[in-house]
């Protein structure tokens, strides 16, 4: 393992706080600079570290199956821990669950929380209030779809998409979003993230053209946002993460607990929302010095169980795919 991937667990672990403590501004009032740091940014910087480590996934082991088994292991269980825990919310508060701030409804049925097991549907169609992060994850999702297809089309094809995606992110900013017919267009404009992330694992110097040819007017572009600023920085904290990735290091005494810290911050981004609700529906707290930080220690706790089942899992994989002349010799050593 490369050394500077703990160093991007610990960037994408900042990035995931940066968006807790912009939501905890819907839970809870007064939480200092709670909903000022605007989450977008964060996003962002998540989708490019993305790109760039699944460019990586896909040198190490091109087969598309076990690629698409690698990521629906990693995303999907927190997707359905979260959705069950807002389901037992709503079933126990009632169908809107009133919190110091706003209040949540329940969707008319029970029956249309179902599709939001699958990430890309709450892209396509509808985010659904009780957990906004299945949007971006919605997005990235569709992104896993189709990378596998990337290493086999020519570098300028990705360039393209990449340029296309750019013209229409800042034609979206220009225009105050007033012009997007549907989110698959709203998340078609942030490819080139994702691709820039991409390009900087397979093709360093076309990576970083495309990151300061377009990130340099695409900030300049957010600096109209009175609350842009603390995106902006989220933004740039990820993408140098990426481009000056060979010149940061962490000890490796340190690299087992800084990458599980990067699977924590999975957790606590796919997580916050709907524990919130559950604290809301379940508990009297309502004070924000109780509430994040028990989101922070419920996530660590179901990141630790989650985990455990993943790396059961890799391991009886690994078995299935390891020749019995292999495994002989695995089993003498061990």
């Amino acid at each position: 393992m490369k050394s500077n991937w703990p160093f991007l667990s610990v960037v994408r672990l900042t990035l995931s706080f940066i968006v807790l403590q912009a939501h905890s501004g819907a839970f809870y009032e007064r939480v200092p600079h709670g909903g000022n740091w605007g989450p977008v940014g964060a996003v962002i910087a998540f989708f490019v570290i993305s790109g760039y480590s699944i460019a990586h996934s896909l040198q190490r082991d091109g087969d598309v199956g076990r690629f698409y088994s690698r990521r629906a292991i990693r995303i999907m269980p927190e997707v359905i821990v979260g959705w069950i825990i807002a389901v037992a919310a709503f079933a126990h508060a009632g169908p809107v669950i009133q919190t110091g701030v706003t209040a949540f409804e329940l969707p008319e049925t029970l029956q249309e929380m179902f599709p939001h097991l699958l990430p890309v549907w709450s892209w396509l169609f509808s985010s659904p209030s009780w957990n906004p992060a299945l949007w971006s994850l919605g997005i990235e999702a569709l992104y896993y779809i189709v990378a596998p297809i990337l290493p086999r089309v020519p570098l300028r094809a990705v360039w393209g998409a990449a340029v296309a995606s750019f013209a229409l992110f800042c034609y979206i900013v220009v225009s105050g979003g007033r012009f997007v017919v549907n989110d698959l267009l709203c998340g078609y404009a942030y490819f080139w993230f994702w691709a820039a992330g991409y390009l900087l694992a397979v093709s360093p110097s076309n990576g970083l053209r495309l990151f300061i040819s377009f990130g340099i007017p695409a900030l300049w572009f957010w600096a109209s946002d009175a609350t842009g600023y603390p995106s902006n920085a989220a933004l740039i904290l990820g993408c140098a993460a990426v481009v000056h990735q060979s010149e940061i290091r962490i000890p490796e005494r340190f690299h087992a607990a800084a990458n599980w810290l990067g699977n924590y911050s999975y957790s606590i981004y796919a997580l916050h929302f709907p524990m919130w609700l559950a604290l809301f529906a379940f508990t009297p707290i309502r004070e924000w010095w109780i509430g994040i930080p028990a989101v922070l220690v419920i996530s660590a706790a179901i990141c630790v169980v989650l985990d455990w089942r993943r790396n059961a899992h890799r391991n009886h994989s690994c078995k299935a795919y390891t020749s019995p002349a292999v495994s002989a010799r695995l089993n003498s050593i061990t």
